[in-house]
């Protein structure tokens, strides 16, 4: 069994709106370790097409100078505007991603696991034509216990790599059915991040096919002294659509015998 799909996703931070855009296409194709598909083996590769730019600045914004004497200690920040300065706001790069993922299904539950590499080939995304997108690797996990008909808890975990950057981080989610005919249901729930030492709060819900969720991203570490928004929000929302196609096979026609 075979899928494709599309993916988009923005991530916009920063005084000078940093921004990273990202749109994917994907494919993946499906094994069935068994005769009823509970175990199912996925592999899959995608081609990513990226984005990278920066506002230019603006009448009484920071110069590049005076970040330099310390306005910003941030050095991105002083490499950006100067890039800005000079005219050089966006660059654009391709990149590919590929993964292995395992599904396993029971009645009362759904245990999913995998893993995936990006950066696999050279791609620059440096303003000045420096910097490279690192090799990536992330694995994850996840699972949906139905503890009985409307109520489920839905823990996951995802670790990643990137460069010399490392972080783990960790959720865990309760869902409520509120319509059993259509399985349609809302979530809430918890999670905590390394790195920044984040506390990372979580709603959502799966509603008439769609999967979206929203979440609240706040550090408790040194991070959340510094100056500026250090906190962040995440929106993103899914949809797996089926494209089908009934067969009309042409009648048959018997004739009796003469």
């Amino acid at each position: 069994m075979d899928w494709g799909g599309i993916s988009f996703n923005s991530d916009t931070r920063g005084i000078f709106s940093f921004k990273d855009t990202y749109s994917r296409l994907g494919l993946s194709y499906h094994f069935s370790l068994d005769k009823k598909q509970t175990s199912v083996l996925t592999l899959g590769i995608q081609i990513a097409n990226i984005n990278r730019s920066i506002k230019k600045p603006e009448e009484g914004q920071f110069t590049a100078q005076q970040i330099a004497n310390g306005v910003s200690t941030d050095p991105d920040i002083d490499r950006m505007f100067r890039s800005a300065q000079e005219g050089k706001i966006s660059v654009s790069a391709r990149d590919w991603v590929g993964g292995l993922a395992y599904t396993r299904t029971t009645k009362t539950m759904v245990v999913k696991t995998g893993v995936a590499v990006s950066g696999i080939l050279p791609a620059r995304l440096g303003f000045n034509g420096l910097f490279e997108l690192p090799f990536r690797l992330i694995g994850h996990a996840a699972v949906v216990n139905q503890i009985n008909k409307t109520m489920s808890i839905e823990p996951a975990a995802i670790f990643q790599k990137a460069g010399y950057g490392s972080e783990f981080m960790f959720n865990t989610k309760i869902g409520y059915k509120y319509n059993k005919e259509k399985n349609d249901k809302v979530k809430a729930g918890l999670g905590f991040r390394t790195g920044t030492f984040s506390a990372i709060f979580l709603i959502g819900g799966e509603i008439k096919g769609i999967n979206f969720g929203l979440s609240y991203d706040l550090p408790l570490s040194g991070y959340a002294s510094a100056p500026g928004t250090q906190n962040g929000f995440e929106f993103g929302a899914s949809y797996i659509g089926f494209l089908k196609k009934t067969p009309k096979p042409k009648p048959i026609v018997i004739c009796p015998r003469l």
